[in-house]
């Protein structure tokens, strides 16, 4: 099980679909980017598989990650394999000491 998880996703072509109530993934090298609006899926939304970046600008514009990560900007979630929400307020608040 362990194996299957580390490598779920690595039977699939590049730029194929994902998402959706099937929760279709991509390749571990690639992250979902859904459309406009699609709010991470929600709604059985479909996104297409893109390559994940190579490097990114170290520029702080925090976002909420499909994760429910706040990253650094946008590249950095995509980096890390997730679409973003339209706004970081949709993160969930971090956990009281």
């Amino acid at each position: 099980a362990t194996c299957e998880t580390a490598h779920r996703g690595c039977d699939m072509t590049t730029g194929g679909t994902c998402g959706g109530f099937a929760g279709l993934v991509c390749r571990p090298d690639e992250w979902c980017d859904y459309g406009p609006g699609d709010m991470c899926g929600s709604f059985d939304a479909l996104g297409l598989c893109r390559p994940r970046p190579d490097a990114c600008p170290f520029i702080i514009m925090p976002v909420c990650g499909c994760d429910s990560t706040v990253h650094d900007n946008e590249c950095f979630a995509n980096m890390a394999g997730v679409d973003v929400w339209p706004s970081v307020d949709m993160c969930p608040a971090p956990p009281e000491p």
